[in-house]
């Protein structure tokens, strides 16, 4: 399993934020380090196929992920940055809302959303509206999110922003982890956050 980044430059006005970026990644993690503004988030999104880039391609086990189209979004879970919510919503019909957005089949959906809100130490906040939920709390339950279709490429930026330092340690052994069987693309601006 490889992710092939060729090539890739994004521009914004007259201002180049990637120039040619060219990288090659396998099962593991990528941990993206560079200061705040640096086009980390830029990167991602391009990843996410959210973004196109101006010139510059990407390739999942040598097929573009262009052609692959929705075929790549369903093995991709992504954690923006600022990740969007719906007020509202408690934790439980945010995952429910993400997993039928994904289509991913409802059994699958339980198990993984029961799995990995009971690492992340979650169980508890099920029932509460995203709205009442801490900025640390929330980015868990949106790191769950990312993690509901159990993706083959997992992209997280800046994952740990606002976690306590207990959380970050769980996270940190829970992506260990799925990094045996995952590509896993990191983005921080912390150097601690990528010492594991």
């Amino acid at each position: 399993m490889t992710l092939k980044v060729a090539g890739l430059t994004k521009r914004y006005k007259e201002k180049k934020i990637l120039d040619g970026l060219t990288l090659e990644a396998d099962q593991g993690i990528c941990a993206v380090l560079a200061p705040n503004g640096a086009g980390k988030t830029t990167f991602f999104r391009i990843l996410a196929s959210v973004l196109p880039p101006d010139e510059g391609r990407i390739y999942f086990n040598g097929e573009d992920i262009d052609e692959l189209g929705g075929g790549y979004r369903r093995i991709l879970g992504y954690l923006p940055q600022n990740p969007g919510m719906y007020p509202h919503y408690t934790g439980r019909q945010f995952w429910d809302y993400i997993a039928v957005l994904k289509d991913v089949d409802t059994v699958q959906a339980e198990k993984n959303i029961e799995k990995f809100s009971s690492i992340l130490h979650l169980e508890n906040e099920l029932k509460k509206p995203l709205k009442n939920l801490s900025g640390g709390m929330f980015r868990r339950v949106s790191i769950v999110a990312a993690l509901i279709n159990d993706p083959k490429v997992l992209l997280l930026d800046e994952p740990s922003a606002g976690l306590d330092p207990k959380e970050r340690v769980r996270f940190k052994n829970m992506l260990n982890e799925l990094a045996q069987e995952r590509i896993i693309f990191l983005s921080t601006h912390i150097t601690s956050d990528i010492d594991f």
